[in-house]
């Protein structure tokens, strides 16, 4: 790992520790680690910033739709083959989908 991405995901890390329940921190690490290429520890990031993301704020709808986007583009692309994933992909798109449809009402309402 390059110095700079290492310095990177050491203040990540460090965020985390100290905001354990804020889900952008977990969105930003799995980025980090989806451009490494790292396809289980992105997955499993952005698995834990679905889990984490607040859904009863605009702000929270619109970083599920990110996520399951970023999620999408990991099964769907990730070059170790035994995390590439048709179905999970598709499924991810589903929920960004249903996401982008709830965030959409909730700006006409």
């Amino acid at each position: 790992m390059p110095e700079s991405a290492r310095r990177s995901h050491g203040g990540l890390q460090q965020a985390i520790e100290l905001h354990p329940a804020e889900a952008f921190l977990y969105l930003r690490r799995g980025r980090h680690y989806n451009s490494l290429r790292a396809c289980d520890r992105a997955l499993s990031d952005f698995d834990k910033a679905i889990t984490l993301a607040p859904t009863s704020a605009l702000q929270g709808y619109n970083l599920l739709v990110e996520l399951y986007s970023l999620e999408s583009s990991v099964y769907s692309g990730c070059p170790d083959s035994t995390r590439r994933d048709p179905r999970k992909a598709i499924d991810a798109c589903s929920a960004r989908s249903h996401w982008t449809r709830r965030a959409a009402a909730r700006v006409g309402s």
